[in-house]
């Protein structure tokens, strides 16, 4: 049976999530299966000051919630969403906030065989400080040409190793290693999230950002074309509806042949215009009119 000492540890650690919760407006969960623990230490250290990280377990958060059932709506559901190897996260950030923030807040880490990769690496040119030998063999299988100066192996230029979608090699991660070069980007992707009585799924909680900037970029560019075509003055559509206005009155005059400083010269060119178009038909016109009298 447990000891007294481990059973008051349990409750006290209890206690501390409990009140954790009580004291949030979001608890959100966090994946850890590809987090090691001291990138959660990085993380933790970076964003102090907006939330606060704590490694749990499934069945303590299960008693926390269902202490708070009656006080927080729909807390209880929050814990069934929860699988797998987890961190809670307190913050008063709503969801999708703490998702920009998370994502704004990634850590480097060195590449590992089989990795992917999400952005081009590039080996910069210059100084490696590393003696020369058999790591030339290793730079040139890679594409990394070199030279040796000072007693050293220098980079001769700057030389992007992977594309984006490649697969990272197992001679590319000595090379990077060697050079303390930590390409890849690791941060916390969630799970599921609790918001004042709303519970979010992984499913929910999935947005691409320039997506929706875009969605709303096209949709202002609508109501603005909507708002000056039907001439509905705001203090933004005013200008627009302005020059429409200027535009249209201007090719009202040209064609009614209103002769102004501003019209007269696009008046001739569309009357030379017309006139050229009518040269051009005429000796058509004559010559089937010659043929149909023959």
């Amino acid at each position: 049976m447990p000891s007294q000492k481990i059973l008051e540890m349990k409750k006290h650690l209890l206690d501390e999530i409990t009140e954790l919760m009580r004291k949030h407006e979001v608890v959100a969960a966090t994946d850890l299966r590809k987090v090691k623990s001291i990138q959660i230490q990085e993380i933790r250290k970076k964003l102090r000051d907006e939330l606060f990280i704590r490694v749990v377990k499934s069945n303590l958060v299960k008693m926390a919630t269902k202490n708070l059932d009656s006080e927080k709506k729909n807390i209880a559901e929050f814990s069934s969403h929860l699988t797998g190897p987890f961190a809670l996260i307190f913050t008063n950030l709503n969801p999708f906030r703490l998702i920009l923030l998370l994502n704004r807040n990634k850590v480097k880490v060195s590449a590992r065989e089989g990795d992917v990769v999400t952005e081009e690496i590039v080996v910069p040119a210059g100084n490696t400080a590393l003696p020369p030998g058999p790591l030339i063999s290793e730079f040139n299988e890679v594409g990394i040409q070199t030279r040796i100066e000072e007693g050293s192996i220098w980079i001769a230029n700057d030389t992007m190793v992977a594309e984006k979608g490649d697969v990272v090699s197992a001679k590319l991660v000595s090379v990077l290693s060697r050079l303390g070069i930590k390409p890849m980007e690791v941060g916390l992707s969630l799970l599921a999230a609790y918001d004042n009585g709303s519970v979010l799924s992984t499913d929910d909680l999935k947005f691409d950002l320039n997506e929706i900037e875009n969605n709303f970029t096209e949709a202002l560019s609508k109501a603005m074309n909507l708002a000056v075509n039907s001439n509905y003055l705001t203090k933004d559509t005013a200008i627009p509806i302005l020059i429409k206005a200027s535009r249209e009155a201007f090719w009202v005059a040209v064609q009614a042949e209103y002769p102004s400083p501003e019209t007269l010269s696009q008046t001739i060119l569309q009357a030379h215009s017309i006139a050229t178009n009518i040269s051009e038909s005429l000796p058509k016109t004559v010559e089937n009119s010659t043929q149909e009298k023959k």
